[in-house]
């Protein structure tokens, strides 16, 4: 049986409204609605570590991507003049006070959502990357104010996720048809089949979580399971007291199960890993990822803890998140991530036909291009799912009037699928996702 392959990037998850690339740094500095940031129970236990990261983040956007200094925020004029005859000492001080001025930040963060929102994540991570891996300093920051930046972002951004999760319903009927459709697929072909299997450079757990709905809602499908291609375990069933059965992904077919394999590139916020055992846990049902910033509470690998409980030192059972950031200097050296890599190389090796959905080939990605150029064979056949604003068409609508229009064109995502793979048969649908599911799969 011909086995079909979906990656999907960020535009697969556009439906249930989850935060894009391009617009994490704007809301990190968006004001939030305070009574939805004070009482909600899961976002209070980090609070503290919050107001904490967004001064330590904002000040590094001020110092290295403006022209900006704090004293610029102050508008009192006669303030200033005072500031500029005061020591250097002093004015240090001073900037410390500042910092703990809620008015003053709010200005310095509305400061940035409006006029720096545009840096990029990848701009961003590959500094700080780049500054860790040479062990140098950069504008005043040492590499452990370095490494602290790096985790505030992180941090940030899954708490951005966390938040926006919050309000789900999870119930697009077309996520449902998908992941019902990928599950009939696997089914039909059998238990030692291995028709489907789907890649994902996203961190979310969109496709976890319907898969878990679609399961437990048709006594048909209890025997379908993910399968991540690595030797994980059931976070609840370590941590929550439940009676939920964890059965690593790498024996699920032995134990007569319909794997579905889930190939998650970029690591995933409903992961935590043991840094020390390499052991991996996973949640079907939250973003876990967020419980390693909980002030007193963060979890522990329940097998080192147990192993190593005379060492005294609590930081080497901890469990941690592990996401692959929008980087150029992508460390994948990690033993999970070589798993996942190599396996979702033989599953492109041997795909019939790949459909990219919501991905537009980013330059970015090279790890991942070298990847696809490396096993997708000339023969093989590519769906690339994109939406109303790729369709080159419309752009050339849209730029009519301004002459020359090649140097707009020649960079979209269409150019750039017909480019790398050297091939005019590729199918491309610009009505989305939505569609696709519909009438395509």
């Amino acid at each position: 049986m011909s086995k079909t392959v979906f990656v999907l990037g960020a535009g697969a998850s556009m439906i249930e409204n989850l935060p894009s690339q391009a617009e994490i740094l704007k809301s990190i500095f968006k004001k939030e609605e305070s009574d939805f940031a004070t009482f909600n129970p899961t976002l209070l236990k980090t609070g503290e570590r919050y107001r904490r990261a967004r001064i330590n983040i904002a000040e590094f956007i001020i110092r290295l991507f403006s022209n900006k200094n704090y004293f610029d925020f102050i508008s009192d004029e006669s303030a200033l003049a005072e500031i500029e005859t005061l020591p250097m000492a002093e004015k240090y001080k001073l900037l410390d006070e500042l910092k703990k001025d809620n008015g003053f930040l709010e200005s310095i963060y509305e400061y940035i959502a409006e006029s720096k929102s545009h840096i990029t994540l990848e701009d961003i991570f590959t500094i700080l990357d780049k500054a860790i891996a040479s062990n140098e300093h950069i504008q005043g920051y040492d590499t452990s104010k370095i490494i602290q930046l790096r985790n505030d972002f992180v941090f940030c951004i899954i708490r951005l996720f966390v938040k926006s999760s919050v309000n789900q319903s999870f119930d697009s009927q077309t996520y449902l048809n998908f992941i019902e459709k990928i599950i009939q697929k696997r089914i039909e072909a059998e238990q030692t089949g291995d028709p489907v299997s789907i890649i994902t450079l996203n961190w979310d757990f969109i496709v976890d979580k319907y898969f878990s709905h679609v399961v437990s809602s048709n006594s048909d499908y209890e025997k379908a399971k993910l399968d991540y291609c690595v030797y994980d375990h059931n976070y609840h069933h370590f941590f929550d007291d439940s009676d939920i059965e964890s059965i690593p992904s790498t024996i699920l077919k032995r134990q007569g199960y319909y794997n579905v394999k889930l190939l998650k590139l970029h690591g995933a916020m409903n992961w935590l890993l043991c840094k020390n055992c390499q052991r991996l846990f996973y949640s079907q049902e939250k973003y876990i990822a967020f419980e390693e910033f909980y002030d007193t509470s963060a979890p522990e690998c329940p097998f080192c803890t147990k192993n190593y409980s005379l060492s005294g030192d609590r930081n080497n059972t901890k469990l941690t998140s592990e996401l692959i950031t929008p980087t150029l200097l992508k460390n994948l050296d990690n033993v999970t991530f070589k798993n996942i890599w190599k396996n979702a190389f033989v599953e492109l090796a041997e795909a019939e036909k790949v459909v990219f959905i919501g991905y537009s080939l980013p330059q970015a990605d090279f790890e991942f291009r070298y990847m696809l150029k490396k096993a997708i064979r000339p023969t093989t056949n590519i769906d690339v799912v994109l939406y109303h604003n790729d369709d080159p068409n419309k752009i050339k609508d849209l730029l009519k009037d301004e002459g020359d229009i090649s140097k707009f064109t020649a960079n979209v995502s269409e150019t750039r699928f017909k480019s790398f793979f050297g091939k005019d048969d590729i199918n491309f649908f610009y009505e989305g996702i939505i569609d696709y599911v519909e009438n395509h799969l």
